[in-house]
């Protein structure tokens, strides 16, 4: 009989495991759900508790509704299996790392009322094709876009007004890109061997260039 515990015991604890991974919290007001189907939903209000699904390889869908203020910090950092996230327009910053080294992540949206880009916030996301980086947002972090190799459709809203550091750099599929009147800065290594990168529209109001900020961009012809 005991040898028979024994055995059950820990089967019995497995299934209680993965009932305990199908839903919880990840802030104060914040719950979330994660359905068979790999589909992450988050709900409440406030903001995103720091390293909240770090590394977990199921989610395939991210969906936050409205009423989520941030993405918290090192949030999907690692998280290989996201392809898509949905982000509310309650959504003020994306922290931190929040998917770094998501590699299968292809769409995601960036509400217009997103105020701040953590450093590393897209890092290495090497599906990612293509990205709308609103006016609203007044920080963005350094190498933002770093390592995302098939980005080739930026656009950047006027009211931005820097480009970071090593923003884009190794976005080897980038191909143009028009950078708005409102930005005034262009960090160092920012678009360090984006070898694609043919054309780029900089207006006079841009005051500096970092140092290296086109080292490599062996096809860039044009600078306007």
């Amino acid at each position: 009989m005991k040898k028979i515990l024994l055995t059950f015991l820990p089967m019995l604890f497995g299934v209680f495991n993965v009932l305990a991974a199908s839903s919880g919290s990840c802030g104060t007001n914040l719950t979330w759900t994660l359905d068979d189907d790999g589909v992450l939903t988050i709900s409440g209000s406030g903001d995103m508790s720091s390293r909240a699904f770090f590394k977990n390889t199921e989610i395939q869908t991210v969906i936050i509704e409205d009423g989520v203020t941030s993405v918290g910090f090192y949030a999907f950092r690692g998280c290989t299996s996201i392809e898509e996230v949905s982000l509310p327009g309650s959504i003020v910053s994306v922290d931190e790392n929040a998917f770094y080294g998501c590699s299968a992540l292809t769409s995601i949206n960036l509400p217009d009322g997103v105020e701040s880009i953590g450093d590393y916030a897209f890092y290495g996301c090497t599906q990612l094709t293509d990205i709308d980086i609103p006016g609203s947002v007044t920080s963005l972090g350094i190498y933002v876009f770093n390592g995302c190799s098939k980005l080739s459709n930026v656009s950047i809203q006027e009211g931005v007004t820097a480009i970071s550091n090593a923003m884009f750099q190794d976005c080897a599929s980038l191909g143009s890109l028009l950078v708005p009147n409102s930005v005034a800065s262009i960090g160092n290594f920012a678009f360090k061997n984006c070898s694609s990168l043919a054309e780029i529209t900089i207006s006079e109001n841009v005051a500096s260039i970092g140092n290296f900020a086109f080292s490599g961009c062996s096809n860039l012809k044009k600078i306007v």
